[in-house]
Formats: C-alpha cells, sequence, structure tokens
C-alpha cells in the first residue's frame, strides 16, 4: 500500500547507495514509460486529494460562516430588544445604558464581520505541486 512505498523510499533514500551501474542493468526506455505512468497517476491522485480537501474547507468554512451569522443575528435581537425595553418602560437609569447597548451591538458587528470576512477570504488559498525527485530502487 501508499504508506509501505512511502516506507521503502524513504529508507532507500536515508541509507541507501547510489547504483551506479543501472543504465547497463535496467531497460532505460521501458523504466521511463512506467515513471510517466506513475507520474499521471500521481498527479490525477494529487488533484483529487485537492478538490476533496477543498469542498471539506469550503463546507467547514460554510458552516462556521453561518454560525457566525447566526450567532450575531442572535446577540443583535437581545440588544435591540433591551434597548427597545429601555426605551419603552424604563427607568432613567435604563435609559442612560442605550448608548451602552448600542456601542455593544456596534462593536460585535464589527469584530463577528471581521471573522465573516477572514473566513470568505481564506478561500484564496492554492495549493500547488512540484517535482521533487525520481529514481530507481532495486532492492536486494
Amino acid at each position: 500500500d501508499s504508506e509501505e512505498a512511502e516506507f521503502v523510499v524513504n529508507t532507500a533514500a536515508q541509507w541507501g547507495e547510489d547504483w551506479l551501474g543501472a543504465y547497463n542493468e535496467v531497460d532505460c526506455e521501458r523504466a521511463a514509460d512506467v515513471f510517466s505512468d506513475c507520474e499521471d497517476r500521481l498527479d490525477k491522485a494529487f488533484d483529487a486529494f485537492c478538490a476533496a480537501q477543498k469542498r471539506e474547507d469550503n463546507d467547514r468554512r460554510h458552516m462556521m460562516m453561518s454560525s457566525i451569522e447566526r450567532h450575531l443575528e442572535s446577540q443583535r435581537e437581545r440588544i435591540l430588544e433591551r434597548i427597545r425595553r429601555y426605551r419603552m418602560e424604563g427607568s432613567d437609569k435604563q435609559r442612560r445604558l442605550i448608548p451602552a447597548e448600542e456601542g455593544k451591538l456596534k462593536h460585535l458587528t464589527a469584530r463577528l464581520g471581521a471573522k465573516i470576512e477572514s473566513l470568505r477570504h481564506k478561500d484564496k488559498l492554492q495549493a500547488a505541486h512540484s517535482f521533487v525527485s525520481g529514481g530507481i530502487i532495486r532492492i536486494y
């Protein structure tokens, strides 16, 4: 499987020795064809993985944005109800709290709005793949 293959490659990279006679012992044309096929498969697998990750990230981001928006609306309604109640039936002391409640609402809207905008801009992240190395491993 892929974990075992990765283990073999990492072990060969760390502990292996250069195979100086590979050019004379290997069908280089066949090796190049196999390498090209492997590279194509890896590219397709990487693209599929990236697409799946992007979908998951988008779903998670949209869920977080919806949650923040629901929280903002809930808090907003509570503050507006308090302000309405203070205006309609509140004492002088409570009416003096109206600017503080309006300030809370403004601060909450700005803070949570910034979080939502931050989440909106996170979809700009892109993954890129680049060739690292390739070769033939001879296992005894």
